[in-house]
């Protein structure tokens, strides 16, 4: 079989570029924002030349939406991937162990979480990334813009970060780690003994997990006649849901400020162009007061967006609460359980309400007032960082005002984390509803009313998905 020289060049990149990955996880291990650094880089410097796939089951949402070589039926293009990934991976783990005596980087960085427990966080974050890929390299409307390999990288930093769980998301390095780990076991490590019966879940689920996030961007996709309708709605209820997974996951990790303004911008340019990236009932009555959106959409965006954060914080509840391997829960490992983003608020000591008030006022302010600056002028309308601008803007008020508040910014969060509150605390979930939502919506309210102050009406542009 004829193999065109086009495709050697892209199969050799894929085999270089798998390799670099997978090399750096197991010699430097798994440090999640370096990976994710590097897997932006690698996606930013290979996309002319092989579309910078990296990976088995992003190949396949590729190859089901027609985006991998001569299109859907290009079996031959996606065989000769998948086997450059597999190798390039093999190769990457074995050279990338051996200086190591001890202390590989296992797969699984937490012995406490069983079957269930990985393969769903293997399922959920292989269908981000398939689905981010797709929409911010694979779709006209984003076509030109070059925040594609950010939002890669920077959707696997948001899934890595928060939990103590696997984090691959990808057959080629989780299944190499193991196999490379098996055939030069360093002294007194166990990742293989220990680890090597999981190996089907990264095998397999990841191509599951592909499956659903080319369903996600097919559903998102405003040019499908049959759906196109319904994709403003879509998006918002995915974006809320994986704003909502990463802040409950987020309790059990420090780095939780930095996940949430990962996923937050990457949700944000994928959705930007087909309900304007809100994800927030105060950037929504934002956009109301700012012209840009009808008052009945606006209601049933928050609807959306509730739903959706509930279903995030339920998910993040279950994985946490259920899935332990010695029958309990997260909670016993003694790490911190998935609490809500802004409970116990007078039991902490940090604020009173109404320091609560002015602290979600202010901050809730300046979120929108960015979104609305970058995302909705004709100045700065062919611009490719608004979603950046609006994440590192939700990551400095966490790490500042949220340290006093408890950093909700966002009334559909709050109410989807603080609903959940109630399956592992004997707490009322509804202490102090009106606080946050007061608080958060008169912020949008000011932020809208200074925007239109600052910008004349022929300066504003309409947002994806604000026709009726």
């Amino acid at each position: 079989m004829a193999v065109e020289k086009s495709l050697m060049k892209s199969v050799a990149w894929e085999f270089l570029g798998t390799f670099v990955l997978v090399f750096s996880i197991a010699y430097v291990g798994f440090n999640f924002l370096i990976t994710g650094t590097i897997l932006a880089a690698l996606t930013y410097v290979g996309h002319h030349i092989s579309g910078a796939v990296y990976n088995p089951a992003v190949a396949l949402a590729m190859l089901l939406n027609g985006s991998l070589g001569a299109g859907r039926k290009d079996f031959k293009t996606f065989g000769f991937y998948v086997l450059a990934q597999m190798l390039g991976g093999l190769l990457g783990a074995f050279l990338g162990y051996m200086p190591r005596a001890s202390g590989i980087a296992c797969p699984i960085s937490h012995d406490y979480f069983h079957e269930g427990q990985l393969l769903v966080h293997e399922f959920l974050w292989s269908m981000a990334i398939c689905y981010v890929v797709l929409t911010t390299m694979h779709t006209e409307a984003t076509k030109g813009k070059h925040f594609f390999g950010y939002c890669v990288g920077y959707t696997y930093v948001a899934g890595a970060l928060p939990g103590q769980l696997s984090a691959s998301f990808n057959p080629a390095v989780a299944v190499n780690l193991l196999i490379a780990s098996a055939i030069q076991k360093p002294d007194n490590d166990n990742c293989a003994d220990d680890y090597m019966k999981y190996i089907w879940i990264y095998a397999a689920f990841p191509f599951a997990g592909a499956l659903a996030g080319w369903a996600l961007h097919r559903i998102t996709d405003q040019s499908d006649g049959k759906l196109g309708k319904f994709a403003p709605y879509m998006q918002e209820l995915i974006g809320s849901f994986f704003l909502a997974l990463v802040v409950a996951m987020g309790a059990l990790h420090g780095s939780s400020p930095l996940a949430v303004g990962a996923i937050l911008s990457v949700m944000v340019f994928c959705g930007a162009h087909v309900s304007g990236g809100q994800y927030n009932p105060a950037v929504s009555l934002g956009l109301f007061i700012r012209g840009a959106l009808p008052l009945v959409k606006m209601f049933i965006f928050w609807g959306v967006q509730v739903g959706g954060a509930l279903l995030g914080a339920f998910v993040a509840y279950l994985l946490t609460r259920y899935a332990s391997s010695k029958g309990s829960d997260a909670i016993d490992s003694g790490t911190t359980p998935p609490i809500p983003v802004a409970t116990n608020r007078e039991d902490n000591g940090r604020a009173d309400i109404g320091g609560t008030l002015l602290g979600e006022f202010v901050a809730t302010f300046f979120i929108v007032l960015t979104q609305l600056q970058v995302m909705t002028t004709e100045k700065l309308a062919e611009n490719s960082y608004f979603g950046m601008a609006v994440g590192w803007a939700v990551i400095a008020a966490t790490f500042s005002t949220g340290v006093v508040t408890g950093g909700a910014f966002n009334p559909a969060l709050w109410t989807g984390t603080n609903l959940m509150y109630t399956f592992h605390e004997n707490a009322d979930p509804l202490a102090d509803f009106w606080v946050y939502w007061v608080a958060e919506l008169l912020g949008g309210v000011l932020a809208a009313l200074f925007f239109n102050f600052v910008n004349d009406p022929s300066e504003r542009k309409p947002i994806g998905g604000a026709k009726e």
